[in-house]
């Protein structure tokens, strides 16, 4: 079974409406969604994430930025 994780912070709108496109979809696809919420944006920049919500598909990055610097923007 895959695995799609969103990695966001609280009151992200843009998550919000992705998980409920997501919840929608898993009534079609069969696959495990997890919702990870990171405290900080240092936080973020730590684990090396790019901007929020982040998609992982089974632990793998969906889309990665070009940005220099990690961290939620």
């Amino acid at each position: 079974m895959n695995t799609v994780e969103i990695v966001t912070f609280d009151g992200c709108r843009t998550a919000r409406q992705l998980i409920k496109d997501l919840e929608a979809a898993r009534l079609k696809e069969d696959f495990e969604l997890r919702v990870s919420r990171v405290p900080s944006a240092d936080h973020a920049a730590e684990m090396g994430l790019y901007g929020s919500p982040t998609i992982l598909i089974n632990n793998e990055i969906y889309q990665e930025t070009g940005r220099e610097n990690p961290g939620f923007y």
